[in-house]
């Protein structure tokens, strides 16, 4: 798999990057969620196409799964 400009500069400079999601993540904790790889490409399979056969947003996707979760849970799941 080629990795882009930025995942190689990323991993060239692990302690700039580490630094400035910490910054990140002290203002917005709530929204530094940052899922695995593998989870994101699970979300891709799972998502829906709209009445206009387009993709649903990413918002509607999470807020979908996590209300199908938020059910199993309360079935004791």
């Amino acid at each position: 798999m080629n990795k882009s400009k930025q995942q190689q500069w990323n991993e060239e400079h692990p302690d700039v990057v580490q630094k400035a999601q910490q910054e990140y993540n002290k203002k917005r904790p709530i929204w530094s969620f940052r899922p695995t790889p593998e989870n994101l490409e699970w979300l891709e399979e799972e998502r829906w196409l709209d009445e206009n056969c387009k993709p649903e947003s990413d918002a509607s996707l999470l807020n979908r799964k996590l209300e199908k979760l938020k059910k199993l849970e309360s079935q004791g799941y």
